[in-house]
């Protein structure tokens, strides 16, 4: 083992300047570190976009149904996060898509809605091809989650309750997201307030 020979005092602090100085780079390399993670993942993970289930009820011979139609698969060239669906009401075979309408207006409290196309987006029922409306509903569920209309539909038939509510899906994914991000903030904190003193005990 290698030993110091100089005096025993100076050989002593020789060491503590040299192990604070490795402890002093330690914590810088766990900043940059935590820094990294904080700037490029974390983010990430708060302000993830949701998926959002767009679900459009119309017929073949509705103009405004295709022009709804259009409009939602050009947007589903730059936006991943789109799940459409679209449901046919005319013809025979088609006897469950006009059932499941049906429940849908009754959970959307919307029985009075009348015509096509019909669109639903989280909470959102939108009459006609109202394409600034559904991009708003689209935007809103991305950003904030929303229950998908098939979510509700399934409730409503367990349950046969159309007021029945559940925590749109998303919000716990990014309440975690924001809790990490929170924590990486406290621990960055302590570290560079611990340096300083440190620094200033020197």
């Amino acid at each position: 083992m290698a030993m110091c020979h100089m005096p025993f005092a100076i050989c002593n602090k020789l060491t503590e300047v040299f192990f604070n100085y490795l402890r002093i780079k330690m914590y810088k390399i766990l900043i940059i570190t935590t820094s990294i993670i904080g700037l490029v993942i974390l983010p990430q993970i708060a302000l993830a976009q949701n998926d959002v289930d767009v679900w459009v009820f119309g017929t073949a011979t509705c103009p405004y149904c295709k022009e709804l139609k259009e409009h939602i698969n050009n947007k589903l060239k730059d936006d991943p996060h789109i799940k459409f669906s679209y449901f046919e009401l005319t013809g025979i075979t088609n006897q469950d898509n006009r059932d499941n309408l049906d429940k849908l207006k009754e959970i959307y409290n919307a029985t009075n809605y009348s015509g096509i196309p019909i669109t639903f987006i989280g909470d959102s029922v939108i009459r006609g091809a109202r394409l600034e409306e559904v991009d708003a509903a689209i935007k809103d569920c991305e950003e904030n989650g929303c229950e998908s209309p098939a979510e509700k539909l399934a409730n409503y038939v367990e349950t046969d309750n159309p007021n029945n509510n559940t925590e749109p899906v998303g919000q716990t994914e990014q309440a975690v997201g924001w809790v990490i991000l929170t924590i990486f903030i406290l621990v960055v904190a302590i570290f560079g307030v611990k340096i300083i003193k440190e620094r200033k005990s020197l």
